[in-house]
């Protein structure tokens, strides 16, 4: 990386060099540079790595977006930021999006639908790409993919239980409404035991499984609709359910032996009690 204006090497050609050597602010430079770049290739790729690091996993709140946002606009008012076209009038007429029509909310849901829709096919055809990895079951003799620690223990499990008869896992799609939308929900297992019995499975832990928010209670009405249609039942398997099976699964030899670790996901009326009678085993 190298100055334009005194020809020295620099990993960047930041704002305090700009100033202190030759009065000048990013902002200034990149006018009188346009195609210079003001940080080395590898500068840019350890930020990003360090950005993404420290933002894995993490959901931002309301208050830190719109600081965020405050400190971008005053970043590219005082040339610290440079952006695209920042040179540029991009106002009024001479913004690209000038005189577009904007969506109307019935077709921004009818994209939020398709694209749920879309989704839950992806997910049902094991083409996501942030799998985890893969389980090899010898009991079924197919591959499954996993996305969490958790599900991999629970796949184990199953495979090692010789009542259960067979399993899937994200094989079934279920319709349900929130915040006015069509959304689609795939569960995580489909289990069938010998005699016939079938439910329905979400592994994860108790955090985000038992004490759930708007959405996930919509997903869990849907579904719990869906298995009463059936015959089937839905249980949510927490980090307590794999804890208690993995060590007394030599003990475990029918499905009476095996419901009580599981948390029954029941109506409405109740679901505020389940918080207090969660049964750990």
């Amino acid at each position: 990386m190298i100055c334009r204006l005194c020809n020295k090497k620099m990993k960047v050609v930041n704002n305090l060099h700009l100033e202190r050597i030759h009065g000048i602010s990013s902002r200034q430079y990149k006018e009188m540079f346009p195609d210079a770049e003001t940080h080395d290739l590898d500068v840019r790729k350890r930020m990003s790595t360090n950005i993404s690091k420290a933002l894995l996993g993490q959901k931002l709140s309301e208050e830190r977006k719109r600081n965020m946002s405050i400190a971008r606009k005053n970043g590219i008012k005082e040339g610290r930021i440079i952006t695209p076209f920042m040179s540029e009038d991009k106002t009024g007429e001479n913004n690209p999006a000038w005189g577009s029509n904007r969506r109307s909310k019935r077709e921004i849901d009818a994209t939020r639908e398709k694209n749920s829709e879309i989704m839950s096919e992806l997910a049902i055809a094991g083409k996501f790409s942030f799998d985890f990895g893969q389980f090899l079951s010898e009991k079924l003799n197919k591959k499954f993919n996993y996305r969490s620690l958790y599900e991999l223990r629970f796949f184990t499990i199953l495979e090692h239980l010789d009542f259960v008869h067979l399993y899937d896992y994200e094989s079934i799609r279920i319709p349900y409404i929130y915040d006015g939308i069509k959304r689609h929900y795939v569960p995580d297992f489909f289990v069938e035991f010998i005699g016939g019995r079938r439910c329905i499975v979400e592994v994860g832990t108790s955090t985000y499984k038992v004490h759930v928010d708007g959405k996930t209670k919509a997903k869990q009405d849907a579904t719990v609709e869906y298995c009463k249609k059936r015959g089937f039942e839905f249980f949510i398997a927490t980090e307590y359910t794999l804890y208690n099976l993995e060590n007394m699964k030599n003990s475990v030899n029918c499905w009476n032996d095996l419901k009580p670790f599981f948390h029954n996901v029941i109506g409405n009326d109740k679901r505020d009690g389940l918080k207090n009678k969660r049964i750990y085993g």
